[in-house]
């Protein structure tokens, strides 16, 4: 996707779904997965085919089972955030566990300044 995006850009060409490498809204999401090949490139995927951008990801533990992982993703809007989340859901080999944007997190335990 960022590729494409990149490619568009140079021949002048964008659509309202390129957000690019940065957006107005970032998302830190933990995730559980289904240790198996290919979950995170079906989750990888997902969220490109949402025009959404995957940042970090860590790997926060993992058994022979599952894995919780934490990623970060730019989105539009929140609206956007939310039909991502709503994606994401609806894959069979992922779980969200918790959601919020980056500024929210910052500010947690402590007033804004």
């Amino acid at each position: 996707m960022v590729w494409n995006f990149f490619k568009r850009q140079q021949n002048g060409q964008s659509s309202s779904q390129d957000i690019g490498p940065y957006s107005n809204y970032r998302m830190a999401v933990r995730l559980e997965l289904t240790q198996r090949t290919g979950v995170f490139a079906q989750l990888a995927t997902a969220i490109a085919e949402e025009g959404a951008s995957l940042g970090a990801y860590d790997m926060v533990s993992a058994t022979r089972t599952k894995v919780i992982r934490d990623i970060t993703l730019d989105v539009q809007s929140e609206e956007h955030g939310e039909r991502v989340m709503k994606r994401l859901n609806s894959l069979a080999d992922v779980r969200v566990i918790a959601s919020s944007d980056r500024i929210f997190l910052m500010h947690l335990g402590g007033k804004i300044r």
